[in-house]
């Protein structure tokens, strides 16, 4: 029987080192720290989703913490900040009154 605070796989973190470090030598491409990457991302989509303190408890933590740490900037952000924002002086042109001529 293993014992309460034993980890299932007490090689997996050497296994993987070495195969990151094999990786790095034949010039792979290789993502630094990449579950914490992954992590990030799946924060990040379900923030776009759901309410912030569900987003944070899920991986453990508070809301300010989740945002600090794990949510991150997308360039499709970006693209629906310019396409949804008016312009500017839009915005003042569409709620000023329309003065009458004559």
């Amino acid at each position: 029987m293993r014992p309460e605070n034993t980890p299932l796989t007490p090689r997996l973190p050497a296994v993987l080192h070495a195969i990151w470090n094999h990786a790095a030598e034949c010039g792979e491409l290789v993502v630094p720290r990449p579950f914490r990457n992954m992590r990030a991302s799946c924060v990040t989509e379900w923030a776009e989703a759901l309410p912030a303190h569900v987003v944070a408890k899920w991986p453990g933590h508070s809301p300010l913490v989740a945002a600090k740490r794990e949510l991150q900037t997308r360039g499709a952000h970006f693209e629906v900040a310019i396409r949804g924002m008016p312009r500017v002086g839009e915005a003042e042109a569409q709620a000023a009154p329309v003065r009458a001529t004559a």
